[in-house]
C-alpha cells in the first residue's frame, strides 16, 4: 500500500486537501488548530478511529515498529 506524507504550516489547507481528495470529511478543518497528531488514513469499508497505542499495538496493521520511537510518538499518532 502506498504512503503519502503531507506536511505544512498551521492552517495551510492540509485537512481541506485531504477531504477534497477523499471526497468526504475525514479530517476536521478549521482556522484554529484541530489536532496535533500524525494521522494515518487507511482504506476500509467503514470509518474507524483508533488511538496511537491501539494502532501501534496491533501487529496486523504493520505499524508496531513505531513503538521504538517511544510513548510520545505513540500518543501523537491516530488512525482514521
Amino acid at each position: 500500500m502506498p504512503f503519502v506524507f503531507l506536511v505544512g504550516n498551521h492552517s495551510s489547507g492540509k485537512s481541506s486537501f485531504i477531504n477534497y481528495v477523499m471526497g468526504r470529511n475525514v479530517q476536521t478543518a478549521g482556522v484554529a488548530p484541530t489536532d496535533d497528531a500524525f494521522t494515518i488514513i487507511a482504506p476500509g469499508n467503514m470509518d474507524k478511529d483508533q488511538d496511537g497505542p491501539a494502532l501501534i499495538g496491533d501487529p496486523d496493521l504493520g505499524f508496531s515498529n513505531l513503538r521504538l520511537f517511544g510513548p510520545t510518538l505513540m500518543q501523537h499518532t491516530q488512525l482514521k
